[in-house]
C-alpha cells in the first residue's frame, strides 16, 4: 500500500507534527489496512522539512506494536532517509513497556 503524505496536509504545510494528526491520518487510511499490509510505501513530499516522532507514533504506533521493530522496518519503505531519527524514536516509544510520569 502507498501513503502519500501530500494528500494529508493542509495549505501546503511543511511540518507533520503531533500524535493526534498522525492518528487522524491513520483513521483516514484504516487500522486494518495498515496492520495487514505486507508493504507500506511512505511518500514524503520533498518540501516537508519536519516530521516529529509523535506524528509517526500516531500513524504507525499500533502497527509497530503488532509487528515488532524488525518486521515493521522491513514492511515500511520511505522515499527519503531525512526522517530516520524521528521514525526510530517512534518505534522505540511504541515498544516501551513502561509509562514514564
Amino acid at each position: 500500500m502507498k501513503i502519500d503524505l501530500n494528500q494529508f496536509r493542509s495549505s501546503r504545510a511543511q511540518i507533520f507534527a503531533g500524535r493526534d494528526r498522525g492518528s487522524s491520518v491513520r483513521t483516514s487510511i484504516g487500522d486494518l489496512v495498515l496492520d495487514e499490509a505486507n508493504e507500506i510505501e511512505l511518500e514524503i513530499p520533498e518540501d516537508v522539512y519536519t516530521i516529529n516522532s509523535s506524528f509517526f507514533l500516531g500513524l504507525f504506533g499500533k502497527t509497530i506494536r503488532k509487528h515488532g521493530k524488525e518486521k515493521f522496518k522491513n514492511i515500511l519503505k520511505v522515499n527519503t532517509l531525512d526522517f530516520e531519527q524521528p521514525l526510530n524514536d517512534a518505534i522505540r516509544e511504541a515498544l516501551e513497556t513502561e509509562v514514564l510520569l
